[in-house]
């Protein structure tokens, strides 16, 4: 039995004359998806005769509502899963494939589950804004606080608590405290062996003044503390946080001034603390420090960005949480990352890196292409953790690339070369890459679009196995409803988590996309994709690959 929350029907957005509820808006939004996965773990004793034993169906639906009246709004999300084929019987025992969650997970049914994501109600009075339930918010670049939404890598975890926003003249102050709220179901990972949530204890505050030096200065202040919950309090009221001592704290401001010298820059410093041994270096040192700075300059037609950090022990402060797949604190990357590896991955959640990234882009007059060089230049001292490499390392990598939009097509590409060069004569790690994407417009309504990817990753003084990984796709847009998408994709990665459906390197997949109008949407895909990691505003993830068939359909209502 397929479970449904919600069947989506398109009742009216606004309601009028109803007393309490006149001029109301109320909205909301379905995304419904089953998929039948096919499963590469084989039963002993049963590899012949049931290979197919551990194949099985996830059904997800996310339901969205918002209802507004004027300065009021309440939100609500709802998410529910349920997994299906998942278990068998032998010898007269009923045995499961796949969990969907675990005892910690306090629900009367074992292969359904439905979680009040988020909630959340907001209410302004004048200059005054208030925020109570599930809220978000990122301080200065990212660094002191960075709770927002990444849906594009499957995460959403959210504080559980209270925002405070009040703005008056040139200032605005914002405060929240809270506890974490994990996204327990997901949209795009296997949602399997669910697990309660250990929530952390996150506050923070800022405080943005406009407008100083005749408008030609923002200065910001800004700060967050942390409590982590550990395995030991599974079970435990979430709200005791407030009373333990504290796991972290991060302090710093950023001044931001435009058109001086010539150009816009923005500076930001942050100091780490770190109070339990748990966080501490591996030297014993607790606390951090990072460094940011940006300028863009415009000279003549060219656009010059320059960006370069400093950063000491920063990533210590996510350590409880990156179990959990999320960040506390983002700071800038400077990584191009599209493509990240396991091995740049390291990189990014540095605990010892310096370093600068030189952009130069040139928009042509008159025309819609813009062409562009780069380069980041990195010193990676740290060695553990995510690190391959057992010595620090200087990292070289150019980029070259252009967009072009001429009336109804696009042509973009980007292609670098990266290098990890080890000191003392250890070798170095080597990484080609390049991306493109070029569509038209046909005739009539018709239109195609290539979207091309590839990357060889050399290994220096490890004892991996080089790869290469090519990524395609070929789109047919036919008329206004239809989408038919080819994708193929090839790996010898032997690090790689999955198989392809066509041989082990070969993955082939078809989706059809049907798009009634602009709130409602069908989708159908057969076939498999690679895992890989995947990147977005300095968070990243490994997400598992897929062989089975996925239909979903989405409505606004």
């Amino acid at each position: 039995m397929i479970h449904l929350l919600f069947l989506p029907s398109a009742f009216a957005g606004q309601l009028f004359g109803m007393g309490t509820f006149s001029n109301t808006s109320l909205t909301g939004q379905s995304d419904f998806r089953i998929r039948y996965r096919t499963a590469e773990r084989l039963e002993p004793n049963f590899e012949t005769t049931h290979p197919h034993l551990h194949d099985y169906m996830e059904q997800i639906e996310r339901v969205n509502f918002l209802w507004t009246k004027k300065d009021f709004s309440f939100g609500l999300q709802v998410d529910q899963v349920g997994l299906y084929l998942n278990k068998y019987i032998l010898d007269d025992v009923l045995k499961y494939s796949w969990m969907l969650h675990d005892s910690t997970v306090k629900f009367p049914f074992q292969d359904f589950l439905v979680v009040p994501e988020k909630i959340f109600l907001n209410r302004k009075f004048g200059d005054v804004e208030l925020g109570i339930g599930d809220v978000y918010g990122s301080f200065g670049r990212g660094i002191a606080l960075n709770i927002v939404k990444n849906t594009e890598i499957d995460i959403d975890t959210s504080i559980r608590g209270g925002k405070f926003f009040l703005s008056f003249g040139d200032t605005e102050l914002t405060a929240i405290t809270g506890l974490s709220n994990k996204q327990q179901i997901s949209r795009e990972n296997p949602n399997r062996a669910i697990n309660q949530d250990i929530p952390h204890m996150i506050s923070g505050s800022q405080l943005m003044i406009y407008g100083l030096l005749d408008g030609m200065m923002t200065l910001g202040v800004h700060g967050s503390v942390s409590k982590f919950g550990r395995d030991e309090t599974l079970g435990l009221p979430g709200i005791l946080r407030y009373e333990e001592g504290l796991d972290a704290s991060i302090f710093g401001a950023g001044v931001e001034l435009s058109s001086f010298l010539r150009g816009d820059w923005y500076f930001e410093g942050d100091i780490f603390n770190y109070y339990t041994e748990q966080m501490y270096s591996e030297e014993g040192e607790s606390n951090g420090y990072i460094g940011y700075l940006s300028a863009n300059y415009y000279p003549g037609s060219f656009v010059v960005l320059v960006e370069g950090k400093v950063s000491k022990n920063t990533e210590r402060v996510n350590a409880f949480v990156s179990r959990d797949t999320w960040e506390v604190s983002t700071p800038p990357s400077l990584e191009y990352e599209r493509m990240i590896t396991e091995d740049s991955s390291a990189t990014m959640n540095s605990n010892d890196v310096y370093g600068t990234r030189v952009k130069v882009s040139y928009p042509v007059p008159n025309m819609e292409l813009t062409p562009y060089i780069a380069l980041t230049a990195l010193r990676d001292l740290d060695t553990a953790g995510l690190h391959f490499n057992h010595v620090p390392e200087t990292i070289l990598h150019p980029v070259v690339g252009m967009q072009w939009f001429e009336h109804e097509k696009i042509v973009m590409f980007n292609a670098g070369f990266r290098q990890d060069i080890r000191d003392e004569g250890q070798g170095r790690d080597m990484l080609a890459h390049f991306d493109g994407e070029y569509s038209t417009h046909l005739f009539g309504e018709e239109g195609i679009e290539f979207n091309l990817s590839g990357w060889h990753f050399w290994w220096g003084g490890d004892d991996h196995n080089d790869f290469l990984t090519i990524q395609n796709a070929f789109v047919w847009r036919r008329g206004a409803h239809w989408d038919f998408t080819l994708y193929h994709d090839w790996s010898n990665n032997t690090q790689l988590q999955s198989r392809g459906n066509i041989d082990d390197e070969n993955y082939l997949a078809m989706e059809v996309k049907w798009k009634k109008s602009n709130v409602e949407t069908l989708r159908l895909l057969a076939g498999a994709y690679k895992a890989g990691i995947r990147c977005s505003g300095g968070q990243c993830r490994t997400l598992p690959g897929f062989e089975g068939v996925e239909f979903a359909y989405g409505k606004k209502f």
